[in-house]
């Protein structure tokens, strides 16, 4: 497989099949209820409808998690988010799907697409609006991809702390 490096950079693509919202943490607030995800959605008027829009124009990552080998990796920048094409809200909790996150990967050595899987330890979607984080922390069908992104993706600029 072909794919992009230089000098231990890597371009890798996060690819999400499906993502299911968690939690919603507002300023007063913080919802981790199936219901209480669906009413905030609802009350917001946030529909099935303008959802897709609102989440495409929202759409990020935050680095919170723990890596199984963290010594593998000496920094991760998330540079791109693609989608998502599809939001789902009312049958069970709000998801989304069709999405991806390109990420840049410094590391002293290129990584094999199972050692990159472990980011998806490390990486979460949130929907940052309004001073809102709506955040989807179980997947669905991931994969990794090594690529750089293409036309179509949103650039973003989250960088995760060079390992210790």
């Amino acid at each position: 497989m072909s794919y992009v490096t230089n000098k231990n950079k890597q371009y890798v693509c996060l690819d999400f099949g499906g993502a299911n919202c968690t939690y919603i943490e507002t300023e007063e607030d913080h919802f981790d209820e199936e219901g209480d995800l669906n009413s905030w959605f609802a009350g917001k008027g946030i529909s099935e409808d303008n959802a897709v829009d609102w989440a495409v124009k929202n759409l990020t990552v935050i680095f919170d998690g723990n890596l199984d080998d963290p010594e593998k990796f000496k920094s991760i920048k998330a540079i791109g988010i693609y989608g998502p094409n599809v939001v789902e809200i009312g049958d069970g909790a709000p998801s989304m799907s069709g999405f991806a996150v390109y990420l840049e990967v410094s590391s002293d050595s290129d990584l094999s697409e199972e050692e990159l899987e472990d980011i998806f330890h490390l990486v979460i979607p949130i929907i940052e609006s309004d001073n809102t984080i709506v955040a989807f922390t179980e997947f669905d069908d991931y994969s990794v991809l090594l690529e750089a992104p293409s036309d179509g993706v949103r650039p973003v600029n989250v960088i995760w702390p060079e390992v210790e």
